[in-house]
């Protein structure tokens, strides 16, 4: 440690003799970010790294970004419109979804992936918007701790941690998750880049500001190359995504019979069949009903990006898919909103999305949104208030300070 920094355990607060401050969110991210750095710069306090191999550069590679890590519909509002600059400058990057990006940009290493995955499940980490999270563990016993930091200053700041486990586990798998990526990095001519501090690092989630995924929005200058030139396709037809995700606001998951009963009725209405979307991993697929997965999960996306082109509108869960919709303007009704203003900032790819209204008949929704070239939904009031504009000027107003 250096003189005048003394570490004597583990903060969204700090305090000096004088005062108690609660810090902005903002703030406190970079708070912690700068207590793991500092963690991982203590050789003892922390494992030496699994196998021992050294790093080899994988030096015959093009420049290569780290992947995004987050959901679909993060991907598609919040990262692939402000990547893409650097993917037209010549560089690459690691992809999980490659057919969302532009032709030959994309590479998928399977080992990586897989690494990451066992990574992940070690830590009991998840992707969370442009970075990672880890859940504190609910059973272990808090372990607070303080750092004081009295270099030059009239007087010391001590910074109060609630639990340094948390940190400690935080610190561990980002600096494992960035060796991952480290034959990437260590290429002699790849310099350092804003993308690497942002997609191989750790946020803490009572501090993560949701508001960044919404407002953060780039439109891409492309639609994807399978939609534009599809590998598979289909007859003109409803599609419906229902969503199932028990690890993640299962809030947002579908009801299947209420969704079905509106899209039977538009089938009815448009003298169409309807064909469900989705990976059996994440989304509900009923019996009696064609699935884009029923010739097998791989190369599914790519699938349905050709299909979509054939889609007269799309009954779509509270997730990416509707995110993913709006990109393409596909006709689409949302089956709710939980989160308020969630669609309302996908104006900018001109969407053509509304959210059911339950006491409006559903064959007017659907008319009325086939009808429109452009719709974007009405915030819902009574919805979750992360990613309101007046949580945005809050934010600003932090950031003014």
């Amino acid at each position: 440690m250096q003189a005048g920094v003394r570490f004597t355990g583990c903060p969204l607060f700090y305090h000096s003799s004088r005062r108690s401050v609660q810090l902005p969110v903002m703030n406190a991210i970079a708070l912690r970010q700068f207590l793991r750095t500092l963690l991982k710069s203590l050789p003892a306090d922390r494992p030496a790294p699994e196998g021992g191999e050294a790093i080899v550069p994988v030096s015959d590679a093009p420049l290569i970004l780290p992947p995004f890590g987050g959901e679909l519909g993060h991907e598609v509002r919040s990262f692939l419109g402000r990547v893409e600059p650097w993917l037209r400058s010549g560089w690459k990057i690691l992809a999980k979804r490659p057919d969302l990006y532009p032709p030959e940009t994309a590479i998928v290493d399977s080992a990586y992936f897989a690494q990451e995955s066992v990574l992940l499940q070690k830590y009991g980490a998840v992707r969370l918007g442009l970075s990672y999270h880890i859940p504190p563990a609910a059973s272990a016993q808090p372990a607070p701790a303080s750092l004081t930091i009295d270099s030059q200053l009239a007087q010391a700041i001590r910074l109060n941690v609630e639990n340094i486990r948390d940190l400690v586990q935080e610190a561990q798998f980002e600096s494992e998750l960035r060796s991952l990526f480290a034959p990437y990095l260590l290429r002699r001519d790849r310099p350092l880049t804003a993308w690497d501090t942002t997609l191989l690092s750790v946020t803490n989630f009572l501090s993560y500001e949701h508001l960044a995924d919404f407002t953060n929005i780039v439109v891409p200058s492309y639609r994807p190359h399978a939609f534009e030139q599809p590998i598979a396709t289909c007859d003109l037809h409803i599609g419906v995504q229902l969503r199932s995700r028990s690890e993640w606001s299962p809030d947002r998951n579908s009801n299947p019979e209420r969704v079905l009963t509106w899209a039977k009725r538009a089938a009815a209405h448009l003298q169409l069949p309807i064909l469900i979307y989705g990976h059996p991993q994440g989304a509900y697929l009923p019996a009696g009903f064609i699935h884009t997965a029923d010739r097998g999960v791989e190369n599914l996306l790519r699938r349905e990006l050709g299909f979509l082109r054939q889609c007269q509108v799309m009954f779509a869960p509270d997730s990416g898919w509707a995110d993913l919709m709006a990109w393409l303007q596909i006709p689409t009704l949302i089956e709710q909103e939980v989160v308020s203003h969630a669609f309302t900032w996908l104006a900018p790819f001109r969407p053509r999305l509304a959210v059911i209204r339950p006491d409006v008949d559903i064959i007017e929704q659907v008319d009325r949104i086939r009808s429109q070239p452009q719709s974007v939904p009405i915030p819902n009031p009574s919805g979750v208030q992360v990613s309101t504009p007046d949580r945005l000027m809050q934010i600003k107003q932090a950031f003014l300070k």
